[in-house]
């Protein structure tokens, strides 16, 4: 994942809640980095696995009603994207062929996660919404 890839301001989207839960897989992508011999640490691993899943479930089902609710017109596209980051975590968790694989693939995958989906498109609905409440 790389030292880049931790929490600062221009993670920021200025929603409270959605914030935190962005910081909270900041922390989890931190717990992943942390294990250095993923043969060795099969019960680390499947804690981190558990904690993304809950993650993902959680924070797409919270990030959706808020859209939902504030009747953001980009929900449609934004739940799509929801829907293929859970199914590259099944893929990813399902195909991996050891350990070390798998925790490469879920590193690279949080990397993209962060890089194209909170800074881009939660980005986008969090100008959306400033926009909105200004009018």
């Amino acid at each position: 994942m790389g030292k880049n890839m931790k929490w600062d301001s221009t993670c920021r989207l200025g929603i409270h809640e959605i914030d935190s839960q962005h910081r909270l897989l900041f922390a989890i992508a931190g717990e992943l980095e942390d294990i250095e011999k993923p043969d060795e640490q099969g019960p680390e691993i499947r804690y981190v696995i558990d904690h993304i899943r809950k993650y993902v479930k959680e924070h797409f089902d919270f990030e959706e009603q808020v859209m939902e609710k504030t009747g953001y017109p980009g929900l449609p596209k934004h739940r799509t994207a929801h829907k293929q980051i859970v199914d590259e975590v099944n893929h990813t968790l399902t195909s991996s062929k050891n350990l070390t694989a798998l925790k490469e693939q879920l590193e690279y995958m949080m990397t993209v996660w962060i890089r194209d989906h909170i800074l881009d498109d939660d980005r986008k609905f969090a100008d959306w919404s400033k926009e909105a409440v200004q009018k």
